[in-house]
């Protein structure tokens, strides 16, 4: 994302020997550190989570929308029953936020946010 100025660019640097994004690396290794330091387990897989239940109903939204935007786009997959599938996937990703507790959630949402506002000023 970074080579691609979608993030920030930094992050994207490669290594001069081994061409692999070396500041990113560092930066995830940092913050999987950081994660693990936390006693709570059952905190860390609904934070991991959140971001996977987030995450998914995005990949739907862009799925309907690339569809009615490009429809003779060549695509190497088909959807069955489209747009019912990502529907379902967008209703019941959002739907299980429902059940988590409200320190995973306001966690998530805090890191979201803190996301967007440094991919915004990038």
């Amino acid at each position: 994302m970074g080579q691609n100025g979608h993030f920030l660019k930094h992050l994207g640097s490669l290594h001069e020997r081994h061409e692999t994004p070396w500041v990113a690396i560092a930066c995830s290794f940092t913050l999987i550190i950081l994660f693990s330091s936390i006693d709570d387990l059952e905190f860390i897989i609904y934070s991991i989570t959140f971001g996977f239940l987030t995450g998914f109903p995005l990949v739907n939204v862009a799925l309907i929308k690339l569809r009615h935007s490009q429809p003779s786009m060549k695509r190497p997959f088909k959807t069955p029953l489209y747009p019912l599938p990502p529907i379902i996937g967008i209703v019941t990703s959002i739907g299980l936020l429902a059940f988590f507790d409200a320190e995973s959630l306001t966690f998530g949402i805090v890191w979201g946010l803190i996301g967007s506002v440094v991919y915004s000023i990038q």
